[in-house]
């Protein structure tokens, strides 16, 4: 092919699947989580006959609850973190999790969802440390298999942070082993680009096209077409692919070893960006403006 690599054909096994968002899932919580719902829907999903569960991405949520918009390509959003489990454990009190009335609309409401759980995260919190928190074989296993992203992300985020990742990670693989026993497969998608204001970009910036005071050279977007003229400005930070080729693509490596070590497939939304990216100057005030440039490969 020319491009110094092996190219080798990839196939699976014919099979079906559903593509549900996790917080699609019904609570009372305000949002779909790791509990209950999300193993009935396992089960569901094996009786029905389908291999496959495909999620949108499970970070922490960025600008207006977008999972697109992650402050953290490697992280898990605590809103997922299943207060019943926390019960199972003897976390917090059984009384807390009844879910008010108004949380079981039927449809996500995040910021009603942040406000409840909150304060039962901080008890579930307070009830860890008693335990032994950050000095426990667990809380040292996790830190020793996650360093890679783990250290970057605590520097910027508030002190429950590593419980509620802890958390996460304990939650999710729980979940991941039902459905294997069930022939059920996970599948995550990993949004191409991150954003500027993400812990990524904060604490890689040399992986970036910035200018010496941080801001972007060129924005992501995408060109205009049939059903938008202006085309779509996104408005990410485009990778400097150069520094990313000089270490290997370390963070790329890293990054997508996270994604498998959650998933058992991974679906890179817009990858054609692996190959042309859609390159718009900064202060340009549509997509339109930008152009195809040409990207590793």
């Amino acid at each position: 092919m020319g491009d110094g690599f092996a190219h080798q054909a990839v196939t699976f096994p014919r099979a079906a699947g559903v593509l549900l968002p996790l917080a699609a899932l019904p609570s009372k919580h305000g949002v779909g989580d790791l509990g209950p719902e999300a193993y009935r829907f396992v089960d569901w999903i094996a009786d029905a006959g389908f291999t496959w569960w495909q999620m949108l991405p499970v970070g922490p949520l960025g600008s207006g609850d977008s999972p697109y918009a992650s402050p953290s390509a490697f992280a898990g959003e605590p809103l997922y973190l299943s207060l019943e489990r926390f019960v199972d454990e003897g976390l917090i009190d059984a009384a807390l999790v009844k879910g008010p009335r108004e949380l079981r609309s039927g449809s996500a409401r995040y910021g009603a969802a942040r406000a409840y759980k909150e304060s039962r995260l901080d008890a579930a919190h307070e009830v860890w440390r008693t335990r032994g928190g950050m000095e426990s074989a667990e809380a040292e296993d996790f830190r020793a298999r996650n360093g890679a992203w783990l250290d970057a992300f605590l520097e910027h985020s508030p002190e429950r942070a590593f419980f509620d990742q802890l958390q996460f990670d304990r939650q999710w693989h729980a979940l991941a082993s039902h459905a294997r026993s069930r022939g059920v497969r996970l599948m995550g998608d990993a949004p191409i680009f991150v954003s500027l204001d993400s812990i990524d970009v904060k604490a890689n910036p040399e992986l970036f096209r910035l200018d010496e005071k941080g801001h972007p050279v060129v924005l992501t977007g995408c060109p205009p077409d049939a059903m938008n003229h202006d085309g779509q400005l996104w408005g990410h930070p485009h990778y400097d692919w150069d520094a990313h080729r000089a270490t290997g693509f370390a963070w790329w490596r890293a990054r997508m070893r996270r994604q498998c070590d959650l998933f058992d497939a991974v679906r890179i939304d817009h990858f054609i960006g692996f190959r042309n990216a859609w390159e718009v100057p900064a202060g340009a005030s549509t997509a339109a403006e930008g152009a195809w440039v040409h990207t590793p490969g």
